[in-house]
């Protein structure tokens, strides 16, 4: 795992699955056996394509125009520029002698 982010966004979290973590449940599946497998694979078909799952390519376009229409009855635009005050930093200069 890796955390990433900037000033807006901080603290993004990037999981990475381990290879051996990958193999070891890609071969579970497959020790299943094929009847289970296409069993499991109808059933997770069935709920993909269900109204449940908002998966649907009209489910989708549904969720996308709600949302767009909230956005913009909740739009506040942002200020064009913000004035911060700010006081010039005295420098500490060290008095030294320069050696070449």
């Amino acid at each position: 795992m890796s955390i990433q982010g900037s000033i807006q966004t901080p603290y993004i979290f990037d999981d990475r699955v381990d290879f051996r973590e990958a193999a070891d449940a890609i071969m579970k599946v497959y020790e299943l056996g094929s009847e289970e497998r296409e069993r499991r694979g109808k059933l997770a078909h069935d709920w993909v394509t269900s109204d449940e799952s908002m998966m649907s390519a009209s489910n989708m376009s549904k969720n996308v125009i709600k949302h767009i229409d909230k956005v913009l009855a909740t739009w506040k635009p942002k200020p064009k520029f913000e004035l911060i005050k700010t006081e010039p930093i005295k420098r500490k200069y060290i008095r030294h002698k320069l050696v070449y």
